[in-house]
């Protein structure tokens, strides 16, 4: 299997389930998830990805621990920009 699609199929296997750099490297020996998140990002547009009757897209948050930033990715059922415009909603 590929490693895109053992990141993939880790996010959809439990709901609200959240991959960064070094899990991705634990789990499938991966260290490059943010090209592999792109590539998935990608894909995801050519053939959406639906789960229960509702699109998702993979998203990502900005986590600072002990003084050191980096991305998590999920997946989420608004687009990227869609979320940031209901955040903003007033």
């Amino acid at each position: 299997m590929s490693q895109c699609n053992d990141i993939l199929n880790y996010l959809i296997s439990v709901p609200g389930r959240k991959i960064d750099t070094w899990t991705s490297y634990e789990l499938f020996h991966c260290t490059t998830l943010a090209v592999r998140i792109q590539d998935l990002r990608h894909d995801l547009k050519v053939k959406p990805l639906i789960l229960n009757g509702k699109e998702y897209f993979i998203d990502d948050e900005l986590v600072t621990e002990n003084k050191k930033t980096f991305s998590r990715y999920f997946l989420s059922p608004l687009k990227p920009k869609e979320k940031q415009m209901v955040m903003f909603d007033v």
